[in-house]
């Protein structure tokens, strides 16, 4: 094991322990993210809750323990109470790690959509996201649903986001996966995505695949062009890939982070995020 490999085994040890030391049901996605100045970070991992599993209390102290700066936190009561899953994330780079946490209104959506029809955005999640150590600052993060949108509709988004630049490779992936979706399931609508942060020039979509029957051998061949077009060593990458084995597609993003490089990221399911254990949360 390398040094990397070691801080990146301690950074997801503690988000799984933290969580497992809850007793709580929860998911895990095992996630890759490459790009041009960051190279392939290979130690991430995403863990979804039921929000109603967590009271208030339970998740302040545990983004007390993940290391989020005091009053970050404070002021979300509201939207805590809104929320229906939240996510907790770790990614490992060398001796960096980042955190973040999110914060997920699909009932909300979903109930919205559902009595209007309509397809006007809607908040999705928030997220915070800061890097562990002294004097840390706190990114504040939105994500904007699209619902309703046809697989040509989400094209058009895709091409307004990054240009309609075909060079761009994270574009040509995420082209190739919506028209893959289109032929396979014409009439299955994807959940589209689009984020951004405060104060710089994040721009990026989200992709939700769990509704298709895509599994990680399906986008494998799209993702490692990507990925080699964002300069990732081709053999290590396929051996990052290699490692998720037959696994669900769960999300592909991609666009421009915060210092407008461009950036892939995927996000395969490892284990599944069983029914709720508790009642209303307080």
């Amino acid at each position: 094991m390398t040094a990397t490999d070691a801080a990146t085994a301690r950074g997801c040890d503690r988000l799984l322990q933290a969580i497992a030391q809850r007793g709580i049901a929860h998911g895990i996605e095992d996630s890759l993210k490459f790009s041009t100045s960051d190279g392939l970070v290979a130690g991430r991992l995403l863990v979804g809750v039921h929000a109603v599993d967590m009271p208030w209390a339970g998740f302040l102290a545990l983004v007390q323990e993940l290391g989020l700066p005091p009053g970050h936190a404070a002021g979300r009561q509201g939207a805590f109470a809104r929320s229906n899953a939240l996510g907790f994330a770790v990614e490992d780079r060398g001796p960096r790690t980042l955190w973040k946490v999110y914060l997920e209104f699909w009932d909300e959506v979903r109930v919205a959509v559902r009595a209007s029809g309509s397809r006007e955005p809607r908040e999705m999640h928030l997220g915070l996201k800061w890097e562990e150590g002294p004097a840390q600052r706190v990114e504040r993060a939105h994500y904007t649903c699209h619902p309703l949108l046809t697989h040509e509709d989400i094209l058009d988004r895709l091409k307004a986001l990054y240009g309609g630049d075909r060079a761009l490779p994270g574009y040509a992936a995420a082209r190739q996966l919506v028209k893959a979706c289109a032929r396979r399931w014409p009439a299955l609508p994807l959940i589209y995505l689009e984020a951004g942060e405060e104060g710089n020039q994040r721009r990026s979509f989200d992709l939700n695949f769990y509704r298709t029957e895509l599994r990680m051998p399906d986008a494998i061949g799209h993702l490692q062009a990507a990925g080699e077009g964002l300069g990732i060593d081709a053999q290590a990458l396929a051996a990052s890939l290699a490692r998720l084995g037959d696994a669900r597609l769960g999300h592909v993003s991609g666009g421009f982070d915060r210092r407008g490089v461009e950036f892939m990221s995927l996000y395969a399911e490892r284990q599944p995020l069983a029914a709720s254990m508790s009642g209303p949360k307080s």
